[in-house]
């Protein structure tokens, strides 16, 4: 085997662009590579040939090379599908466990190249999968029909695209999804015991789908922003929820929750945030960050007859930072903001109906989140 060597005039790149071409030492060789600026290691070589278009194509050409040779040698489809520089693929780890992948990316030119850090938009996921949660026993069942609950089992689609914009300063991503249930699980109050208890129950089916945003922008100054946003429509589809059927509105039905919204989930959510970072004196640089949050109010119970409020939080911080020292300023929930973070029904027997231990349970916990709070915090790391 020949080995060549080259050596480039001065940096090896001058600008931010993570492919390019190098002509070696002997004018007869050249190589598409790929390396950042800042590496030790000054490129890593991805095609023999001069002119190889580093992108979509060629990924795709070898991710299908390296696919054929590895069905040729496996019957099960559990693999490790690309093996970085042995696959031409330097800097890319995938392994594969039927039909889910497993990616890692191991340098700055695999993931511009082809995870869309450049000024492009590209598909990074499109995804299905089927998920399994293992059935139990509830062990301190008194009810026979109660005494185990059945594998919970749900499908999931997803198709995510990233990319970024003027030269890298602002990113996003984009992701679509749909979950769809069946046999889901869920923790509720026997409706059999004579002595109120907790017992695991399958309810039936549901189904999950939406879409979620993220921007991150370098503004400039010492300044970056970040928002979010995601939609969510969840709700059961043929589900009964025996627990409920000492409720008088559930008792017709002997629990039917079909179309009812799945619990803890908020149609809208979406945040802002605002960084800063600048150096001050010295080894410190002074630092601050202020974000707000919004979350849509939502069912914590799957009866839907209650209700939390939506919430809109603030936070801030801002201080000084050595290579050691921490100093900070902080404040959480500047809104003071008192909407219940969760709320559950629960089985206490101190619930008493005229003396004596309640039949019917209609008691709710709620939780709430701490209010307005500051602090100032001094941190040394050894």
């Amino acid at each position: 085997m020949k080995t060549t060597t080259w050596a480039p005039s001065g940096r090896c790149f001058t600008r931010a662009t993570f492919s390019a071409m190098l002509r070696l030492r002997e004018p007869m060789f050249q190589a598409s590579v790929a390396g950042p600026p800042s590496a030790l290691i000054c490129a890593r070589q991805l095609e023999r040939h001069a002119g190889e278009a580093l992108g979509a194509p060629f990924l795709r050409e070898r991710l299908r090379t390296a696919l054929g040779l590895r069905e040729r040698l496996f019957g099960e489809p559990c693999y490790r599908l690309v093996y970085g520089d042995s696959d031409g693929l330097s800097g890319l780890i995938v392994d594969r466990y039927g039909e889910v992948l497993v990616v890692q990316v191991g340098t700055a030119g695999m993931e511009q190249a082809y995870m869309g850090k450049t000024d492009s938009v590209s598909v990074f996921n499109d995804e299905i999968r089927d998920l399994f949660k293992a059935g139990g026993f509830n062990e301190n069942a008194s009810v026979a029909a109660e005494e185990s609950f059945d594998p919970e089992e749900n499908w999931t689609w997803e198709l995510g695209t990233k990319g970024s914009l003027a030269d890298g300063r602002v990113n996003f991503d984009v992701a679509l999804f749909y979950v769809d249930w069946t046999d889901m699980q869920l923790p509720a109050l026997s409706p059999g015991a004579s002595i109120p208890q907790t017992v695991t129950l399958n309810v039936g089916s549901a189904k999950s789908q939406g879409v979620e945003l993220a921007l991150r922008a370098a503004l400039g100054m010492g300044f970056t922003a970040n928002a979010g946003f995601s939609y969510t429509d969840a709700e059961f589809e043929d589900a009964v929820n025996r627990s409920l059927i000492t409720l008088p509105s559930f008792a017709p039905s002997g629990g039917d929750i079909s179309g009812f919204d799945l619990p803890r989930t908020s149609p809208t959510q979406w945040n802002l945030g605002l960084d800063y970072r600048h150096a001050a004196f010295t080894d410190f640089d002074f630092f601050g960050r202020i974000d707000f949050s919004y979350k849509a109010s939502q069912k914590p119970m799957s009866e839907g007859l209650t209700k939390t409020g939506s919430t809109e939080r603030l936070n801030a911080r801002l201080g000084l930072e050595s290579g050691q020292w921490r100093f900070e300023l902080w404040g959480e929930n500047l809104t003071d903001d008192a909407t219940p973070t969760g709320a559950f029904r629960d089985a206490w027997l101190n619930n008493f109906v005229d003396n004596q231990v309640a039949i019917f349970l209609n008691r709710t916990t709620v939780s709430y989140p701490r209010l307005r709070t500051w602090g100032l915090t001094a941190s040394y790391r050894f």
